[in-house]
């Protein structure tokens, strides 16, 4: 703790220089000047002023070296300085607390102070101290805080600057040998300011002092027979707030993210570190972490450490988290190899993310385990003819919950047939073939396989998308992950003497066809339409966009000739829905229009059909030649029977609907459903609504 007997002036101190010189400039003075704002003491009821001029000042430190309290080498807050009085005792041992800005507490105090003046603020200055002396003594008379800035100038704290404010040091009572007391003064300064506070201790006579000030004379009697000691200390700004939180989900194998908030003014620099169970994690001082196994079940928090010139540092911590174990993505199993007794066959897993540590393996005969089969590999026997052989990986790595993934079966052939194969279309009545049903959230597939006699055996399944076999999807049931693409099955029947028999069905109506342009407003389906004008995907590299619908029943009832048969306007309204293809491949596209089409079983086909809001029913395209010359009354130009759109190249159109008259007239939908037909059949690809 340093003890000073008194703190040496530097010769630029404007307070020294101009206390020594006399001088007593314009009251209120700026820029280069320096003001001491007028203090009134309770119980006193002194007043003094004093403008000083600024004579070169630099807040610079004038040498290195341990602090001392010297406008060179000011303290930092928190250092107890003692005071000696005009008999040479110690009279005071006394600190400047960390300063804050504090409006928020001035206008909690008091609901009749005012706000600082604009462009200015207030400051609180915490001090604290003891009585050494072996007399009473008021902290109030004998202390007062002032502010000197970067340009010179310095800010006195007075009774009535700030309005009323907690625990002010003026409030305080005599305070008795050995006794400490703690209180506050307010400076109003400018905003945003730097500088040093300055703790100031009047001794000597300090009735004297007052009096001086009261009549202006003290200037002379400055170094007379009382006087002023200064301790300076760095006014450092302090955040008015800050926070960090961890982000991300708090399981091992996630990224954790500390993002700070709250800062005012923000950091010039954050420095992070990360701890688990209070302690600090090693190498982990970035903004982000990956929970490791060793982290499952502890307590994982950041402490974030803002910097910035002119600031004290500050540290703050998150809450704690506590990461759970890890998942893996659910993967799949497939069996490679020659399906026949005295095969090897071979376990392949493949999709599990992260990748796994390790695999365990179980082999299974018709879903039983086969005891001892617990190896990646495995060697068909005698016992395995005619049956399902199927495998059960499970992939594990420390702090992850095990994942596992079974196989579809795999028919396993005889090694030798005793007889020649029977052929299941020639036994069997009524041949057989597949269906494709929907579970209950219509999001599962489920393959319905159907033969006549004999009656298979057992079955087994492959699932495509658009013609290419999806690793792992074996089973008779199999959950799209891509509903924008066409889904079939392959299942094929086994019966031991028989060859075996394979039958393919397509999914109808597989997905939501959905829009280029992501930020496209809805999702295409029929409770969330997309606007007039998105554009979506029909085909690799071709597109649609319906652009808008126009009512034309009007303008048929007016036309002359033989425009439409009377019964039809009479009960139906008709529109013409404006349509652009475009193709972007390198190829051509044809199309035909569903309305000479929709039980077509070849060629690409679409279809535009009405829909009202709340109404289950749609209502048809009808070919626009049916309508008579709505070329000639509405200028139309619908598409025709067959048109073909070349590489590169887009092309417009209209299709005709009708809707009967009873049909709603507000929150109509008009969909478009694109078919194509493959090799393997008609199949509907994609259906997508618009909103008129």
């Amino acid at each position: 703790m340093p003890e000073l007997l008194s703190v040496v002036e530097p010769a630029s101190d404007p307070v020294a220089t101009a206390l020594d010189a006399g001088e007593r400039p314009a009251e209120g003075a700026r820029g280069g000047m320096l003001s001491f704002p007028r203090r009134v003491l309770r119980g006193i009821g002194a007043v003094f002023a004093l403008s000083m001029v600024m004579a070169g000042l630099s807040t610079a430190p004038a040498s290195a070296g341990e602090p001392d309290g010297s406008y060179q080498n000011p303290f930092p807050a928190g250092v107890n300085v003692v005071t000696t009085n005009e008999d040479g005792y110690d009279d005071w041992q006394v600190t400047i607390k960390q300063p804050y800005e504090a409006w928020s507490k001035v206008k909690a105090a008091s609901s009749k102070n005012k706000a600082p003046a604009p462009g200015m603020e207030y400051w609180m200055v915490p001090i604290s101290g003891k009585n050494l002396d072996a007399d009473y003594d008021h902290p109030g008379v004998t202390f007062f805080v002032s502010m000197l800035t970067d340009f010179g100038e310095e800010y006195v704290d007075f009774v009535d600057d700030c309005g009323v404010i907690p625990n002010a040091l003026e409030d305080l009572k005599s305070v008795p040998q050995g006794k400490s007391f703690s209180a506050n003064s307010c400076i109003e300064i400018p905003k945003g300011a730097h500088g040093l506070f300055i703790l100031n201790y009047v001794w000597g006579n300090l009735e004297g002092f007052w009096d001086d000030a009261e009549d202006g004379t003290w200037w002379s009697n400055h170094y007379g027979d009382w006087d002023i000691d200064k301790f300076y200390y760095k006014a450092n700004r302090a955040w008015t707030d800050g926070s960090v939180k961890i982000h991300g989900t708090a399981k091992v194998g996630s990224t954790l993210t500390a993002k700070v908030s709250a800062f005012s003014p923000q950091a010039s620099q954050y420095t992070y570190q990360w701890l688990r169970d209070g302690k600090a994690i090693k190498g982990a001082t970035k903004a982000t972490y990956g929970i490791t196994s060793g982290d499952l079940g502890k307590r994982i928090t950041v402490t974030t450490t803002a910097k910035r010139a002119g600031y004290f540092t500050r540290t703050v911590t998150s809450a704690a988290v506590k990461p759970a174990q890890g998942t893996f993505s659910q993967g799949s199993v497939v069996i490679s190899g020659t399906k026949k007794v005295g095969k090897k066959l071979t376990a392949k897993p493949t999709g599990f993310s992260p990748k796994p540590a390790k695999y365990a393996y179980q082999w299974l005969r018709n879903g039983k385990a086969i005891k001892g089969a617990t190896k990646k590999t495995y060697k068909a026997k005698s016992a395995d003819a005619n049956t399902l052989l199927s495998v059960k990986v499970t992939a594990a790595t420390p702090g992850f919950a095990k994942k596992s993934a079974t196989t579809g079966g795999a028919w396993i052939a005889a090694a030798k047939n005793k007889a020649p194969l029977k052929r299941f279309h020639e036994a069997s009545h009524g041949g057989g073939g597949v269906g494709i049903d929907r579970s209950n959230d219509y999001e599962t597939l489920i393959a319905d396989p159907w033969f006549g006699d004999p009656k298979p055996a057992a079955y087994t399944y492959q699932w495509y998308y658009e013609g290419k076999a999806v690793k792992g999807a074996t089973k008779k049931s199999f959950k799209p992950k891509d509903v924008h693409r066409v889904t079939s099955v392959k299942v094929t029947a086994h019966r031991p003497g028989y060859h075996n028999y394979s039958v393919t069905d397509n999914v109808w109506e597989t997905y939501w066809m959905n829009a280029i342009n992501p930020k496209a407003k809805g999702d295409g389906g029929e409770w969330k339409p997309y606007r007039m004008g998105t554009e979506v995907r029909l085909d690799a590299g071709v597109t649609m966009t319906m652009n808008k619908v126009t009512d034309i029943t009007a303008k048929l009832k007016k036309a002359t000739g033989s425009v439409s048969p009377s019964s039809l306007l009479a009960h139906h309204r008709v529109f013409l829905v404006d349509t652009t293809v475009t193709n972007k491949s390198s190829r051509k596209f044809t199309f035909k229009d569903g309305a000479y089409f929709w039980d077509s079983r070849s060629g690409n086909i679409i279809d535009v059909v009405h829909w009202g809001a709340n109404y289950f029913g749609g209502h048809a395209a009808r070919p626009c030649e049916s309508l008579g010359r709505i070329g000639k009354v509405s200028g139309a130009k619908p598409w025709g029977k067959s048109t073909t759109v070349k590489a590169g190249k887009a092309k417009s159109g209209q299709f005709c609907v009708t809707m009967s008259n009873n049909g709603p007239t507000k929150g109509n939908t008009f969909s478009a459903q694109y078919t194509k037909v493959s090799k393997a059949g008609v199949f509907e690809v994609g259906t997508a609504y618009w909103k008129k």
